[in-house]
C-alpha cells in the first residue's frame, strides 16, 4: 500500500469515531447510574438493574477506548510498513456490537414495560 496521506487521515477519522462512540456509551452508563433512571420505576430490582446496566455500559465504553486505540495503532503500523495485516475483521468489534445490542434490547424492554 502506498504511503498516501489520505489513508492516514482515514485511519485517524476512524479512530475519532471509536472515541466518539466510547464517550457516548460511557455518558449513557454514567447517566443511568448517577441519575437513577432505572430505579425510579423498578423497586426493589431497580437498584440492581441500574448498577449493572450503568456499570456495564461504562465498562463497555472503556473497552471501546482501548480497542479503538489498539486498532488505530495496528493500522498505523501497517500503513507505515505498507502491509495489509490490519485490514482483517476484529473479534473485538463483534463482541462490542453484541454487548451494545444486548444493552439496547434491555433498555428497550424497560421502556416498553
Amino acid at each position: 500500500m502506498a504511503r498516501d496521506y489520505r489513508y492516514f487521515a482515514a485511519n485517524e477519522r476512524t479512530f475519532l469515531a471509536w472515541m466518539r462512540t466510547a464517550v457516548t456509551v460511557i455518558a449513557m452508563g454514567f447517566a443511568l447510574e448517577k441519575f437513577e433512571i432505572l430505579s425510579k420505576h423498578l423497586v426493589p430490582a431497580g437498584e440492581i438493574a441500574r448498577t449493572h446496566v450503568g456499570s456495564g455500559l461504562v465498562a463497555m465504553g472503556v473497552i471501546l477506548v482501548v480497542g479503538g486505540f489498539w486498532r488505530f495503532r495496528s493500522v498505523q503500523r501497517d500503513l507505515i510498513a505498507e502491509t495489509d495485516d490490519a485490514y482483517q475483521s476484529s473479534k473485538l468489534i463483534t463482541v462490542l456490537a453484541m454487548g451494545l445490542i444486548i444493552a439496547g434490547i434491555g433498555l428497550l424492554a424497560y421502556l416498553v414495560a
